[in-house]
């Protein structure tokens, strides 16, 4: 690895810290918030247990039962308490894998730092023995400007990951709700008032699982999207200044709203759904395309820094390499 290879991984580290700092107190937020509803569901007689251990479906069944009218307030009360536990501990899993793969990424990169600074203090002591007060700031300037580009293209690389994850996540939850074994056997759920025969479906129960789990991963990846598309603040892209307001996310967000799974006509809701979540994969592409673009960018730009900065040393007859 040369030296410039060397240092454009290094220079990354404060930014991907930043992240894991980030990561680590969402955490903990996430993790005061599921403390804080379990105790709040306890203090109201739900069955926390129940609430915590079991997947969503054999929670739904035990609350159907044989019953032959709609659900009670109380129960459909319940449903809501499963779904929004669910959400909370399925963000909450995510940011700890996040984080424990962001963190192994840092630890190889701060093995690089201690080479990348043993370096960085034999260069400057050779540049402060050839060079006058004036060319040394000339040099600093040029490495500051090279530090923030780097900056800036990891704060980019990271945000296209999550979007990449979160437009696998759109086409997932698209050919989910295309599915209709699935919504024809919840239809038939919310349609029949929990009665008239549902019990012979009980079998195919664990698709309403595959379906919880794929929307409350979308709502998870489109969270963080949008967080990471805030942390590019300080970037002057025209164009992505109002992309954290794109209604189809906010419309996303409302079909994964609590009672979702516990509404009347759900098929009706669902087809529609379909057409709101292809808006948010058209929505996360274009930003995509908007940041792939950016990224060119600044590409070109640190290369041009690099070569003032490889200009600049060979004619004081330094060793670039």
């Amino acid at each position: 690895m040369n030296w410039f290879e060397l240092r454009d991984r290094v220079l990354s580290l404060p930014t991907l810290e930043k992240k894991s700092k980030h990561l680590g107190d969402e955490i903990l937020e996430s993790e005061a918030q599921i403390a804080t509803l379990l105790s709040t569901y306890e203090s109201t007689k739900h069955d926390v247990a129940r609430l915590s251990a079991e997947s969503f479906s054999s929670f739904l069944k035990k609350i159907i039962g044989t019953h032959e009218r709609k659900l009670e307030k109380k129960q459909i009360a319940e449903l809501d308490a499963k779904l929004e536990y669910d959400n909370l501990l399925n963000h909450l899993e995510h940011l700890k894998d996040e984080k424990k793969n962001l963190d192994l990424r840092i630890s190889e990169l701060q093995a690089d730092e201690v080479a990348y600074l043993l370096e960085l203090r034999n260069r400057r002591a050779k540049l402060s023995s050839q060079l006058s007060e004036s060319e040394i700031k000339k040099h600093s300037a040029i490495n500051n400007e090279y530090a923030k580009i780097i900056e800036q293209i990891t704060q980019i690389e990271e945000c296209l990951a999550v979007a990449s994850d979160a437009e696998k996540s759109t086409r997932r939850v698209i050919k989910l709700l295309n599915n209709a074994e699935v919504w024809t056997l919840i239809d038939t759920v919310f349609r029949s008032g929990f009665g008239g025969g549902i019990i012979s479906h009980f079998p195919k129960f664990s698709q309403i699982d595959k379906a919880e789990k794929a929307l409350l991963d979308l709502a998870h990846y489109i969270r963080v999207f949008k967080t990471e598309l805030n942390a590019l603040h300080d970037l002057d892209i025209h164009s992505l200044a109002n992309i954290t307001q794109v209604s189809s996310f906010e419309r996303v967000f409302s079909l994964l709203s609590n009672h979702w799974f516990a509404r009347a006509q759900i098929m009706d809701k669902i087809l529609s759904n379909a057409q709101m979540v292809g808006e948010a994969q058209d929505s996360i592409r274009h930003i995509r395309s908007l940041l792939k673009k950016e990224l060119a960018k600044l590409k070109t730009k640190l290369k041009a820094n690099r070569d003032e900065e490889s200009e600049f040393l060979i004619s004081h007859n330094f060793n670039i390499s």
